[in-house]
């Protein structure tokens, strides 16, 4: 019996040093940041939802605080969700979550909105050309008919919410750095939400898609820590072309870049996948000196 206890302790200590050897390389193998799929689930337990019942969902890739996150958004059908976790140890460091109100049933009064347009278009219409009226009467209903659905169905374009957005803060595009502007859902309907820099301030705005009313305005001064002046900022394209010099081969569709601004600093950020590498990066906004490039190698 001692003869089989001696045997069976050895074997004992390799099975144990095998398990956490495997462990170790595991660990290794994994990088040094969590998954997308890891975040997600992470951010699904916590708010307490089913992934079936996510309706859409936003992942990126940010930075906050000095931290590499994961910053997510997605909606239920009666909320709104966003978190920021760490990249590297899946800490949630952000997370909100807001009420959606059922909103969107304009769609249901567009016939009766659409006859009385188009009762008076028509009795403009005889007004002015009272032989084509009196000729083609069906004719006549038919246009004013299909010119009135486009205003009933169609939203203001990204072009147009810009636009509100500059003429609201009284500036130039021309004055006009770091654009932003992203599909967003604010107080119970779709809007643009849309940011920008101009002089010593940052600009974000919530207008809504459906008729260009301005839901949210916020002017924060910034302090500007860039040693150059503000009118040399480089552009997003020239940006682009310093980091993807340094990985041959690899085109604008291999690119992520965003402008931000971090403790008042203007950097260009981004990413570059290629090859089976993912190059993380930072570039200073003014000076096109590259501040920060990391590589990790994807099996």
């Amino acid at each position: 019996m001692k003869k089989l206890y001696k045997l069976c302790y050895p074997l004992l200590a390799v099975t144990i040093l095998a398990g956490c050897s495997n462990g170790m390389a595991n660990t290794a193998s994994d990088g040094s940041y969590i998954s997308e799929d890891s975040a997600k689930t992470t951010a699904y337990n916590h708010a307490n939802v089913n992934e079936k019942d996510v309706a859409s969902i936003q992942l990126t890739k940010d930075k906050e605080n000095g931290k590499d996150v994961y910053s997510i958004e997605f909606y239920t059908k009666d909320k709104k969700y966003d978190y920021d976790i760490d990249r590297s140890t899946g800490e949630i460091l952000k997370n909100e979550s807001e009420n959606l109100t059922s909103a969107m049933n304009n769609e249901k009064n567009t016939d009766s909105k659409k006859n009385n347009t188009s009762t008076t278009v028509n009795t403009t219409s005889n007004s002015n050309n009272k032989t084509t009226a009196s000729n083609t009467p069906s004719n006549n209903t038919n246009k004013s008919s299909s010119s009135n659905k486009t205003p009933a169905s169609s939203s203001i374009t990204k072009e147009k919410a810009k636009s509100i957005a500059f003429a609201h803060a009284k500036v130039s595009e021309s004055n006009v750095k770091g654009l932003k502007i992203e599909n967003d859902w604010e107080h119970g309907q779709e809007a643009y939400s849309v940011s920008f820099y101009a002089g010593n301030y940052e600009y974000e705005y919530d207008i809504a898609k459906s008729n260009g009313t301005i839901l949210k305005a916020d002017k924060d001064y910034e302090k500007d820590n860039n040693s150059s002046n503000s009118n040399s900022m480089i552009s997003k394209d020239k940006a682009m072309s310093i980091a993807l010099a340094k990985v041959s081969g690899a085109t604008s569709s291999n690119i992520y870049i965003e402008l931000e601004k971090d403790d008042g600093r203007y950097t260009y950020e981004g990413e570059i996948n290629f090859n089976n590498k993912e190059y993380e990066f930072e570039i200073d906004a003014y000076t096109g000196n590259i501040l920060k490039w990391e590589v990790d190698s994807f099996d």
